[in-house]
């Protein structure tokens, strides 16, 4: 079997990638991320994976980059005929397809089935994890399993192994009918003996003669010990005697020694509790004495303190004029700024509603063509069609407001009759009473006894040379509230031009109407599609329903310009499409201008911000150093008043000392007496004390407990022959050990001859394994230089597989280094491989992925040596590596794989 192409979509983070195969030399290159285990996964999976398996296994194929479940395409040749399997792995819904060279084309179940035949799979396709990683597990050498044990490898394909060997003449070794039987016969006794670790079986012969010798000696241990109880029993009521009267001589003794230890321990209680109040008036003394120095401290450094805060004072106060004329000059230009900006804001609007009435009209003209031509396909609509193409109109005729924007306009209503009473509040009010020369207002002339609301700054001129700039609110605060106010207005504004209407009420309005007519063309339309009109029927109805929308549309935009804006209404669809151009390129030229003013406002706003930040900051800064001062001057004023002046806080201080000194001498003397009663030896004279009075009581009450179960146990037991007893008891188990004895024999002579065919079976194996040995030496020659063998055993519970090399002595698989393991395995896969290739039209492929990791450099081109050998004697080599450049040697076909793009969050 060799793999011409495989072909992966929608897999992990694969979009679509394709590769081609070389019969006999393949590497994949790629760097990490790259997605070359993917690959070689989804070629495994593609071969042994049901398509319609779900859970954690589908889920762990799909991709997060690109939509659609995974699909994986294989080409491959077994036995002179080409067949492709296509696989789409969907959980339940997922499909199968299998076509040959051939013309065979099987799907699903069929197509499984017959792939299982292909790849002489016995048990179909496997549907658990578990179960794929045992599929083709000695072809497919998966990252990181490169140096797992490699007898288990051969253990796995044994079967197949020895199979292929037998049919090519290469394990002539067989066991006779007759052998075989009398191993079979003595396997039997001994199961019926033994256990499969080799211990005695439970209620076996032998088992059974085991416990009865056991019950005889124990029998017999019995007899011997109630005799050596009855010696005890004597010898133990003597003792107790002793020890009763031992005991009851020493107590009163022990009474007194703790009656002592007593009287003690009490004067240290008195003593301890004398020091504990000794220690906590020297720790108040020394408390108030660090208190009044620390205060004593503290009130000099606040009057340095407060020198140095009336020094900082002066200069400050001289820079607060100079930021505040900088920050009235800013807040007029930032003014000036602003009113350009509105007149260019009106200009902009103007220009994007012609642009919006041009598009409109391109629009229009475009769906009536559409109309036209399914007028032209339509003959006849009538019935429910007719009132729901009227009821159409009347949805389409009204502009397209959801709730969500009747909620929008209606904060944006509230929000502006917020800042309009902000205003209100904030703003100036001028009224002229009387006056001898002429009063003007912002250029107006200004009445007697007519009031003027004044809401930005304004120019009050008083006859030819008076002129008074007034700024109501203070200035920057009723600059924001305005230009909120007017952003809100401007948001306002906007909305409602979307949605070409003039007012909330008329939104509302048609909003609600919106809401009956599409209720009222959903029931219509459900009618009309359970009749079963044509469907020309619904393209004429919506085309008709579209050009009446985008004339009504055409119609709206137009009423919403300032008297047409100089604009006519265009006549085609070419005109239209030449106004908006020409609109276009206005709104261009005029939102240019406005972006740049806007500009220009935005820095001259950021210079008043600044000024005004600067006068505030400076402000502030005064501000807070006059308070610093202040709180130095209160708070050194309250101290002096709680602790007096310098002379006062001096001789507190002094008489705190004394009594600190006085105090610690009267501690001192109190621990000097404790440390002399030792109270912890006491202590411990206590304990002992009490210890001994108790365990003489124990040994007196544990004397008299003695005395008495010796008295009834030599009083219950005086009318039996220990002796007797004994000699029965040993006849006994003299009876029972020869039985033992018997069984015994014959259970060893049954062992003997297990472990003779045993060894004889071994023997066996080891000529079946010779070839394979021989195949994975000539391997491990094309690496190590010729000399270089290696032993593979078969046996019954342990395998085993070791490597020579020429001058070393033989290491067993587990005690070779991490590069050992993955190479001798390697041998030992390539071996296995073509023999079994031998099913497979000569030819089978086997899969490296990065399966090198321990091996150094320099072994890894000779490696390549041994590649080679493989892919000569028919093997398809198939290498993915992350250094491709190592495999140069090869001269394999490479395909390079790049990075896959992440999307961008």
């Amino acid at each position: 079997m060799r793999i011409l192409s495989l072909t992966v979509r929608n897999y992990r983070i694969h979009g679509e990638t394709t590769v081609d195969f070389d019969p006999a030399r393949n590497l994949i290159g790629g760097d990490n991320e790259s997605g070359k285990s993917t690959l070689a996964e989804a070629m495994h999976r593609v071969l042994f994976l049901r398509a319609k398996t779900g859970g954690k296994i589908q889920k762990s194929m799909v991709s997060s980059l690109h939509p659609g479940a995974p699909e994986v395409a294989l080409r491959f040749e077994e036995n002179g005929e080409i067949w492709t399997v296509e696989k789409r792995f969907s959980g339940t819904s997922g499909t199968a397809s299998l076509s040959s060279s051939r013309g065979a084309a099987l799907k699903d179940e069929e197509a499984e089935k017959k792939l299982a035949e292909l790849l002489r799979n016995a048990d179909g396709s496997a549907r658990k994890e578990k179960d794929l990683e045992s599929c083709w597990a000695h072809l497919w050498v998966w990252q990181g399993t490169s140096g797992n044990d490699g007898a288990t490898l051969a253990v796995d394909q044994k079967d197949q192994l020895i199979k292929r060997l037998q049919r090519d003449g290469l394990a002539a070794v067989m066991q006779s009918d007759l052998d075989q039987s009398v191993r079979e016969r003595i396997g039997a006794a001994h199961a019926e003996i033994f256990t499969s670790q080799g211990r005695v079986k439970a209620n076996s012969a032998l088992d059974e003669a085991e416990k009865a010798l056991e019950k005889a000696r124990e029998k017999l241990a019995d007899a011997k010990a109630k005799s050596s109880e009855l010696d005890q029993a004597v010898n133990a009521q003597r003792n107790a005697v002793i020890a009763l009267e031992n005991a009851e001589k020493a107590l009163p003794e022990a009474k007194r020694n703790l009656e002592i230890a007593q009287t003690g321990l009490a004067s240290a209680k008195q003593l301890e509790s004398r020091l504990e109040n000794e220690k906590a008036n020297l720790k108040a003394a020394i408390a108030e004495h660090a208190d009044l120095v620390r205060n004593d401290k503290k009130i000099n450094d606040l009057l340095v303190a407060m020198t140095a805060a009336a020094e900082k004072l002066s200069p400050l106060e001289a820079k607060l004029s100079i930021l505040e004329d900088q920050e009235q000059a800013a807040a007029k230009a930032a003014a000036a700024a602003e009113a350009k900006l509105e007149e260019l804001t009106s200009k902009t609007r103007s220009a994007r509603l012609a642009h919006d009435f041009s598009l409109a009209a391109v629009t229009h003209f475009e769906k009536v063509e559409v109309f036209q031509e399914c007028s032209r396909k339509a003959e006849e609509i009538s019935g429910i069609a007719a009132a729901l193409d009227e009821d159409r109109k009347a949805l389409s005729a009204l502009p397209e407001i959801s709730p969500e924007d009747l909620v929008d306009l209606r904060g944006l209503e509230a929000w502006i009759r917020e800042q309009e009473v902000a205003l209100a509040a904030i703003a100036s009010g001028i009224e002229l009473l009387a006056s001898d020369v002429p009063v003007s207002l912002d250029g107006r002339t200004l009445d007697v006894a007519t009031q003027r609301t004044i809401t930005s700054p304004a120019e009050l001129l008083i006859g030819a040379g008076t002129r008074i700039r007034i700024h109501p609110g203070g200035g920057s605060s009723l600059t924001a509230a305005r230009e909120t106010e007017a952003g809100t207005r401007q948001k306002l504004r906007e909305t409602l031009d979307r949605l070409t209407v003039s007012s909330l009420e008329e939104a509302t309005r048609i909003q609600s109407n919106r809401q009956l007519l599409e209720q009222k063309i959903a029931t219509t339309s459900a009618r009309l599609q359970a009749l079963g009109a044509e469907q020309i029927v619904s393209r004429l109805a919506a085309a008709e329903a579209a050009r009446d929308a985008s004339a009504a549309e055409m119609k709206r935009r137009y009423q919403a310009l300032e008297a047409g804006a100089g604009l006519a209404p265009p006549e085609d669809l070419a005109a239209a499409e030449k106004l908006v151009r020409l609109t276009g390129e206005n709104l261009e030229e005029i939102g240019s201008k406005e972006r740049e003013c806007l500009a220009e406002r935005e820095e001259s706003r950021k210079v008043h911000q600044k000024a005004s930040a600067a006068k505030t900051s400076h402000r502030s800064s005064i501000e807070s150093s006059l308070q610093t001062h202040t709180e130095l001057k209160i708070q050194a004023e309250t101290l002096s008043q709680s602790y007096g002046d310098a002379a006062k806080r001096t001789a507190a201080i002094h008489l705190a000392e004394e009594k600190v000194t006085r105090l610690d001498a009267i501690t001192t003397g109190t621990r000097e007496a404790l440390a002399e009663l030792d109270p912890e030896a006491l202590e411990r004279d206590r304990a002992r004390f009490e210890r001994s009075l108790q365990v003489n009581a124990d040994k007196i009450s544990e004397a008299r407990e003695t005395i008495a179960a010796c008295r009834a146990k030599l009083t219950l037991d005086g009318s039996h022959d220990p002796e007797a007893d004994i000699l029965r008891a040993q006849a006994h188990m003299e009876r029972t050990e020869i039985t033992y004895l018997s069984e015994k024999r014959r259970a060893d002579s049954i062992a003997l001859l297990e472990k003779l065919f045993s060894e004889s079976q071994a023997t066996i194996r080891t000529q079946i394994t010779q070839p394979i040995a021989e195949r994975v030496s000539g391997y491990l020659e094309a690496l190590h230089g010729r000399g270089t063998r290696a032993e593979l055993v078969f046996g019954d519970k342990e395998h085993e597989l070791t490597l020579t090399r020429p001058g070393e002595p033989s290491f067993s698989f587990e005690n070779l280094s991490g590069g050992a393991k993955e190479q001798l395995a390697a041998a030992l896969r390539l071996a296995m491989a073509e023999i079994l290739a031998a099913d497979h039209d000569g030819s089978l492929p086997i899969l490296f992925d990065d399966a090198f990791a321990f091996t150094d450099p320099t072994r890894v081109q000779a490696l390549q040596r041994m590649l080679d050998l493989a892919a000569t004697r028919g093997l398809q080599i198939i290498v993915l590596s992350c250094s491709p450049a190592d495999y140069a040697a090869l001269a394999a076909k490479e395909c390079h794989l790049s990075p896959q793009a992440r999307p961008t969050r």
